[in-house]
């Protein structure tokens, strides 16, 4: 109830069914065939909506779009920091020349051209440094499986502990 009254526009959220008639016609994927123009994808390993930003990527079928991962979370700052962790200047976007990538890209939609920058540009985080990809995934990537054995632990709602990372918004 508090986020609704903070902001009304989320209410339909949590009411509607998945499938329903509301999330159809919110769906970017139902109406992803009617789309001509090439788009430019910026996500970041840390961003709550990565998956996301993956899935339109790889779902668009225009040559001309562009998929940008950087070691970001969903802010505007774009920073190499994130929470108490340092992930490397290289990877702000201020270091990456994001802005100007942006422009680039959008001059060169406007002109029907390619976009001076590889199909996509992600962010290396234990190597601190940018790779330029033909496609994502990787070309040879393999999904890896980790199963942690079953533990039990007690917990507390009312006094969780402080979160060291993962995805934010």
């Amino acid at each position: 109830d508090d986020l609704i009254a903070f902001a009304p526009w989320c209410e339909p959220w949590f009411r509607e069914e998945i499938g329903s008639p509301y999330w159809q016609r919110c769906s970017i994927a139902a109406r992803r065939d009617g789309v001509r123009v090439p788009a430019l994808s910026i996500g970041g390993w840390h961003d709550t909506f990565l998956d996301g930003t993956l899935r339109n990527y790889a779902a668009d079928s225009n040559p001309r779009s562009r998929l940008v991962v950087g070691p970001w979370g969903h802010d505007d700052w774009l920073t190499h920091l994130v929470g108490d962790r340092n992930l490397g200047v290289a990877g702000s976007g201020d270091a990456f020349g994001l802005f100007d990538r942006e422009l680039e890209f959008f001059s060169a939609a406007v002109a029907g051209e390619d976009p001076p920058m590889a199909p996509v540009s992600a962010y290396m985080l234990g190597a601190r440094r940018w790779l330029e990809l033909d496609a994502w995934p990787p070309p040879g990537a393999e999904a890896v499986s980790m199963p942690i054995p079953g533990a039990s632990f007690a917990h507390d709602p009312a006094s969780l502990p402080p979160s060291l990372g993962g995805r934010i918004l």
